[in-house]
């Protein structure tokens, strides 16, 4: 279920509105790095980004996510898909979001299929008129079957 809050200056419809636009980020950030395309992929963060991989690995601004991202592609990572399902978004500003997300993760081990869920948390900021990802924490959070 998502919620929004309602506390900000935004109007319902213009709240729905950047919703979509932030979910839609979400969904190009899994499609991109299910494509091996860490170029789109790092197109969706600001420069000085921070991310907290799910193994608990800081990684520092773009440039270090682009590099982290091209070695991934050429390890066992590579064989990882996932899709993002945002459950929450509450807006701190109108031009500042956090944004609660249910990853499925799927892992291919020897042609076998593992299912995991993982639970992330973005900040996103909205710079000239796009929403990028500044802030991102991602921890398994069960396993599925």
């Amino acid at each position: 279920m998502k919620t929004e809050n309602q506390s900000n200056s935004l109007d319902s419809a213009e709240t729905r509105h950047e919703i979509r636009l932030i979910e839609q980020v979400l969904t190009d950030a899994a499609r991109f790095q299910n494509r091996k395309d860490y170029e789109g992929f790092t197109q969706l963060f600001t420069q000085d980004a921070v991310i907290v991989n799910i193994k608990g690995m800081r990684i520092f601004g773009k440039d270090e996510l682009y590099q982290f991202m091209k070695s991934a592609m050429k390890s066992f990572l590579a064989d990882i898909t996932v899709k993002n399902e945002v459950v929450n978004t509450t807006f701190l500003r109108s031009d500042v979001a956090v944004v609660s997300v249910v990853q499925h993760i799927v892992k291919k081990v020897n042609q076998v299929e593992e299912n995991l869920k993982g639970s992330a948390t973005f900040v996103m900021v909205k710079e000239q008129g796009n929403w990028l990802i500044a802030l991102g924490q991602n921890t398994i959070a069960e396993e599925s079957k």
